[in-house]
């Protein structure tokens, strides 16, 4: 199982070790350092006890204040919920006994609290406040949260959210009709592309025989639509003189009179 070192239910445990984790650091970087330096300091100066000390203490010098400047550099959370970086250096107040934490180089909200010596289990971030929780059981209450900022953020008020909600409707029903327009401009583009491509095709002129056959055609589909017409007249006189038969026999001649003429 991996472990996210970045994670801020570590955090609490990387400041604790920090020192160490930097001690273990710059001996695994230096002590190469040291070696190598005394090698070319011997190499140069020959014999020289005088010169090896100078490298010595000087290599000593950089380790101390690199070792003081890492010492002091904050840790780093991120929230999950809004992205934002938080820095452990951040002046905080406990909310167990409500006293201001300022010496955070000593006492971040990371460690514990340096009057009640409460150990936040969360901290409240000062961008979205949303909380950071700090230890696995997630407990809500005696977070830390940002100098001069509220102990508790007010909820919102009932037409408050109303009025959010209204706005993020109107918001959408604009995003709606808009997207519904530009569909609509698309299609009529699309169209008038058509259009103007048809027009730019060449007009196609047909051979005798082709507008012989064109004529068949449209002849045979006539005379079937006419008995198509026909049929369904003389099923509806079925309908209509059902009671009268020689009503419906000069309905149904009339019928075929028509279909005479037309066909």
């Amino acid at each position: 199982m991996s472990i996210d070192l970045n994670s801020p239910l570590n955090s609490r445990a990387r400041f604790k070790f920090k020192a160490l984790v930097n001690i273990v650091l710059l001996f695994a970087v230096f002590i190469p350092v040291v070696f190598v330096l005394s090698w070319i300091t011997s190499a140069i100066f020959p014999g020289s006890l005088f010169a090896l000390l100078a490298v010595d203490a000087a290599t000593i010098g950089v380790l101390y204040f690199l070792f003081i400047f890492l010492e002091n550099q904050p840790i780093k959370l991120v929230c999950k919920k809004c992205q934002q970086v938080i820095l452990s250096n951040t002046p905080w107040t406990c909310s167990a006994c409500g006293k201001a934490n300022k010496n955070v180089r000593k006492y971040p909200f990371v460690d514990k609290c340096e009057f009640c010596g409460v150990e936040p289990k969360a901290y409240r971030c000062h961008h979205c406040q949303d909380l950071i929780f700090l230890t696995e059981d997630k407990l809500k209450q005696n977070y830390a949260y940002c100098l001069n900022s509220p102990a508790e953020i007010p909820e919102p008020d009932a037409r408050t959210v109303e009025l959010i909600r209204q706005a993020r409707e109107w918001e959408d029903k604009k995003h709606e009709v808009a997207m519904v327009h530009r569909q609509l401009i698309i299609t009529k583009m699309k169209a008038r592309m058509e259009e103007i491509k048809k027009a730019a095709e060449p007009i196609k002129v047909k051979t005798p025989r082709e507008q012989k056959e064109e004529s068949l055609k449209n002849y045979v589909a006539g005379t079937v639509g006419d008995r198509e017409l026909a049929a369904k007249q003389k099923a509806e006189n079925a309908i209509t003189f059902k009671d009268h038969p020689e009503d419906l026999k000069d309905a149904n001649q009339a019928v075929d009179e028509w279909l005479i003429r037309n066909v």
